[in-house]
């Protein structure tokens, strides 16, 4: 049928191709073949195509009065397609497919991508119809795909419930094979080589231009920030943020590699000042804010900062450290009014007896144990590392002002307190050893008041002891548990002994260890004598030269007087006696 008919109306009619051209036709019926259709058709009622359909002229679904739908339709299981050509050549294709079952599975809508020969580049980005969940890069071939947003933002607002049991599976994405439901879920292969180029050479990227300006009422911007709210109804321990960083293998060029699990780094590069006598603002590399609210509350344990080490067995390394405090190279100044390496201090707003510590350097810590290996030799609290790499360009100078500067601070009990010495408050040495050095408005005494310890027996055996446990009593003496039974000490032996200004009572407490309850009953004795001096030594009075011990010669007569002087001053040992 060919030709041009104004206003036909074609009923039930078998169209086998040929062209067909009208105006304002109706036409009911079917047909078979391949027909051409020119001019502008309008179908009010339903058209089935059995056939393969070529529009070469737009076409358009709906009425400016009316909508309509344009519906893909298929058996159960089938490929459903709308596929974009350039001169007849595969493009862009979205498909529907996969086969119903229940719970609302199949039907998944994917998106696939072609390359000029109108061959397939894999699947782009898949839409599954039972959790709504959209699906980025599954299985692609593209080597370098970039999804960005320009001018926009991505927003997701999400309400996850969280039913039945789900397992963890790294790499599967949200919703699928009973994982546990995330908000943002990234499982990236990275390949190939990073050559030379511009910008940070980073595998994910967040840059942020910023030129807003805030409000002084409102809080600090951030440039990302993220808030865990723990509700009611939650169980289990929580992590706000967990980096982890798994070196697997070596690098592929065998050279020096540094692995670093965080940098933070603060570019402080322009200010609000450039007048030292009227500074303003402040750069802060990390502020970590720890605290337990609320009211009646109970935890355990506050840390604001705790750092884990661990060197395996069988590792090497040359320099191991868990905290270092480093000057970095360009640093050319002080500050005016600190420069320091590490500061304790608190909120001036704290009031006595509310805030604030107790110890500012602890060494071991509640349920640890001591931080050195005991079989090393050369271990130390302190000590200085001299360099060993000869890489300083301006020398090694030692020259420092103070070993411990306390000029500050009032010491109730004791400046400094160690098993065998204690220096009180004021500068007195009441404990050295068996001595004493204390003064007064009177001048200075050099005594030997002190008891010492001689022997430690068990009063109340404690528990939660091991065998070869180091305590320390009320004295100062240092005791090992050598036998227990289970972690009942039953036998301890005096290490180190200390010395006291007075004999303590028995029995008495002990501290350290691994258990607790642990008594003691001490034996003490005194001291013995003062000497000053030692043999061949020099001593020298109210200024005098000191001299090595005189000898006394010449006759004593009958002179009694003057052979007491003589012997008594010969016994003391500041004289030698060979007067006749």
């Amino acid at each position: 049928m060919s030709g041009t008919y104004p206003s036909p109306t074609l009923r039930s009619p078998i169209l086998n191709g040929g062209t067909l051209s009208s105006v304002g036709e109706s036409i009911s019926g079917s047909w078979a073949g391949t027909p051409t259709w020119t001019g502008v058709h309008t179908f009010s009622a339903a058209v089935t195509h059995s056939s393969t359909t070529a529009l070469q002229g737009a076409a358009t679904v709906g009425t400016n009065t009316a909508a309509a739908t344009l519906a893909i339709n298929g058996q159960t299981g089938s490929t459903r397609t709308l596929q974009y050509n350039n001169t007849g050549v595969s493009r862009w294709r979205w498909q529907c497919d996969g086969a119903n079952s229940s719970g609302n599975a199949g039907d998944t809508l994917r998106l696939f991508g072609f390359d000029d020969t109108g061959a397939s580049l894999g699947e782009v980005m898949r839409f599954t119809r039972a959790t709504g969940s959209i699906t980025w890069n599954n299985g692609l071939s593209y080597p370098d795909p970039i999804y960005s947003a320009h001018g926009g933002s991505i927003t997701a607002d999400k309400t996850f419930g969280q039913s039945g049991t789900h397992t963890y599976t790294t790499g599967v994405a949200p919703g699928t094979g009973g994982l546990s439901p995330m908000g943002i879920n990234q499982n990236c292969t990275f390949t190939g080589t990073l050559d030379t180029g511009v910008g940070a050479p980073n595998f994910n990227n967040i840059v942020t231009n910023d030129t807003v300006n805030a409000a002084r009422a409102l809080p600090q911007t951030a440039q990302l920030g993220m808030t865990h709210t723990y509700n009611t109804g939650a169980s289990g321990d929580r992590v706000q943020l967990a980096l982890v960083y798994n070196k697997l293998a070596a690098s592929v060029d065998g050279l020096f590699t540094s692995n670093i699990g965080l940098e933070v780094f603060m570019h402080a590069d322009a200010g609000e000042s450039t007048n030292p006598a009227n500074p303003l603002s402040r750069a802060t590399a990390v502020n970590f804010d720890c605290r337990i609210g609320g009211t009646g509350t109970a935890y355990s344990v506050l840390l604001c900062q705790e750092n884990d080490l661990r060197l395996y067995a069988s590792n090497t390394v040359q320099s191991k450290g868990n905290l270092s405090i480093h000057w970095g190279v360009f640093d050319a100044g002080h500050g005016s009014v600190e420069d320091y390496g590490i500061a304790f201090s608190s909120s001036p707003a704290i009031a006595p007896a509310t805030g604030g510590g107790n110890v500012l350097l602890q060494i071991g810590n509640w349920g640890q144990g001591l931080p050195w290996d005991p079989t090393v030799s050369g271990t130390a609290i302190m000590s200085v590392q001299a360099n060993l790499l000869a890489n300083l360009p301006f020398g090694w100078n030692p020259t420092v002002t103070f070993g411990f500067d306390l000029t500050g601070l009032k010491f109730t009990t004791a400046a400094f307190r160690s098993r065998g010495i204690t220096v009180d408050g004021v500068g007195q040495l009441p404990i050295l050893g068996p001595a004493a050095i204390t003064y007064s408005s009177s001048g200075v005494k050099i005594a030997v008041p002190n008891v010492i310890c001689t022997a430690v027996a068990i009063a109340a055996a404690g528990t939660g002891y091991r065998a070869n446990d180091y305590v320390v009593d009320s004295m100062g003496n240092l005791v090992q548990i050598t036998a227990v039974t289970s972690t009942t000490p039953t036998a301890v032996a005096l290490v180190q002994t200390n010395y006291a200004a007075v004999a303590p009572t028995n029995p008495v407490t002990t501290n350290f260890g691994c258990g607790t309850g642990l008594t003691l009953n001490l034996t003490t004795a005194a001291t013995g004598s003062l000497n000053l001096g030692d043999t061949g030594q020099k001593l020298g009075f109210l200024g005098a030269t000191a001299i090595v011990r005189p000898t006394v010669t010449g006759s004593r007569g009958a002179n009694a007087a003057l052979a007491s002087v003589l012997t008594a001053l010969a016994n003391l040992g500041l004289i030698v006696d060979s007067s006749t």
